[in-house]
């Protein structure tokens, strides 16, 4: 485990070496968030990757911790949008979150919007720190979500970040 400190964590362009590392911190984090059984069935790990593998390169940001070459945490933003944002457990607490988050509002200085589900009231509390109010609720697609045994599982809110008006 790294020591409790961000010092070491770099900042940087994804590169595609990082793929399987990144989605196995990516699920890990999801999982962990919402209290799923943690696992990387093989299966499951190489759908997720084949998504991974769909997403433009540029708009994948990591934290890496230099010391160790691990990947701490992953943004993905598309324009206005944050579509991903996910920090591994070990590494959560440290300021990554809110280093994406000054990533994000400096790519989309005139606002940013996101989807959280329900049930991650950690991500939840996160956002609303960094700016972020709700501005809706609904439910995410069950065939994009094979994980939910649950229907309320699915439910989300739709969060929306403005610069204050200067």
């Amino acid at each position: 485990m790294p020591s409790r400190s961000a010092e070491h964590i770099e900042f940087k362009a994804y590169q595609s070496g990082f793929a399987e590392e990144t989605v196995a911190m990516w699920r890990l984090s999801f999982q962990r968030a919402m209290g799923l059984p943690e696992h990387n069935e093989p299966e499951d790990f190489n759908q997720q990757l084949q998504f991974f593998a769909q997403i433009p390169a540029a708009n994948i940001s990591l934290a890496v911790d230099r010391r160790v070459t691990k990947i701490a945490g992953l943004l993905v933003q598309a324009e206005a949008e944050i579509e991903q944002l996910y920090i591994h457990p070990d590494y959560q607490g440290l300021g990554l979150g809110q280093g994406f988050m000054a990533i994000a509002k400096q790519n989309s200085p005139r606002g940013l919007s996101l989807y959280t589900f329900a049930a991650n009231t950690r991500a939840q509390a996160f956002y609303v720190r960094q700016g972020f109010v709700e501005i809706g609720r609904g439910v995410a697609d069950a065939e994009h979500n094979p994980w939910a045994t649950d229907p309320a599982q699915l439910a989300d809110i739709r969060y929306q970040w403005q610069p204050a008006a200067g």
